[in-house]
C-alpha cells in the first residue's frame, strides 16, 4: 500500500517490461503507465481513469502479441484501451463481463491446425472474478462486443485446479 497525503492507495497489480515500462492498476481508479528511467524534462503519461477501483490489468505490449493495447478489469467490466500514444489512451471496447469484480486477466493463445496444414493462432483473454467464474473472451471480440464469444467455467468450493 502507498500513502499519498491523507489518501491510501492500494496497488492491485503491477507489471513491468525490462525495467523500461511499469504498468499499475490501483484502488484510486486509475491505470498508470510509467516509463523508466523517467526523463526529468518530460511529464509522465496521464493516468487512465475508471469509475471504480482497477483490480486487474493485462498490458498486451508485455505479451508475445506485442500489441499496443491494455486490458483492464474494474468492477465487473473489462475494458480495452489503445495505448499506441500513451499520452492519449483511447477506449476501444468494453464488456459487462462478470456479476462481481474482475480479479485477474491473462492471455491464452489457442493454436489450431487447419485441413490445409497451416497453423492458426487465436488470442483469448481469460478473466477470473469474485463471482466464482473463469471466463474466456476472444481478443478480437473485446474490441467489437457485438461479435463477442464467451465461455464460462463455474467454480465451487470443492474444485481445485
Amino acid at each position: 500500500m502507498a500513502s499519498f497525503g491523507q489518501v491510501l492507495v492500494v496497488v492491485h497489480e503491477l507489471r513491468y517490461l525490462f525495467d523500461i515500462f511499469i504498468f499499475s492498476a490501483s484502488s484510486d481508479e486509475t491505470v498508470q503507465i510509467l516509463e523508466q528511467p523517467q526523463d526529468p524534462s518530460s511529464k509522465p503519461a496521464p493516468p487512465i481513469t475508471h469509475p471504480v477501483a482497477v483490480r486487474a490489468i493485462l498490458p498486451l505490449p508485455l505479451t508475445d502479441l506485442a500489441e499496443p493495447y491494455i486490458i483492464t478489469g474494474a468492477g465487473d467490466i473489462i475494458r480495452i484501451y489503445d495505448v499506441s500514444n500513451p499520452d492519449e489512451p483511447e477506449l476501444i471496447g468494453e464488456i459487462d463481463a462478470h456479476w462481481h469484480d474482475v480479479t485477474a486477466l491473462r492471455i491464452w493463445v489457442r493454436k489450431t491446425t487447419g485441413d490445409d496444414g497451416k497453423t492458426r493462432v487465436e488470442p483469448w483473454i481469460i478473466s477470473a472474478s469474485l463471482d466464482a467464474t473463469i471466463r474466456k473472451w476472444r481478443l478480437q471480440g473485446l474490441a467489437y462486443s457485438h461479435c463477442l464469444l464467451k465461455d464460462t467455467l463455474w467454480l465451487s468450493n470443492n474444485q481445485t485446479f
